[in-house]
């Protein structure tokens, strides 16, 4: 499930996964992007949650560029 819009000129996302499996994981990913012509860059922030236990639990920050010709 996630929503995503635009904010003062940039694309605002944020959603939520749900792994129900051997091992029952949750995520939570934010991201923010803006466009500048044929180049854009993104920020993504995810945090994962594993079920009953910190192994496997993380943050993870990502930085992202995209150039189009």
């Amino acid at each position: 499930m996630g929503v995503g819009g635009s904010m003062m000129g940039y694309d605002v996302g944020v959603g939520f996964y749900d792994l129900d499996a051997t091992t029952d994981s949750d995520k939570m990913r934010v991201s923010l992007s803006k466009g500048f012509g044929a180049a854009s860059f993104g920020l993504d922030y995810t945090e994962t949650d594993v079920s009953g236990t910190d192994t496997g639990d993380a943050d993870e920050w990502n930085f992202m560029y995209v150039v189009g010709f």
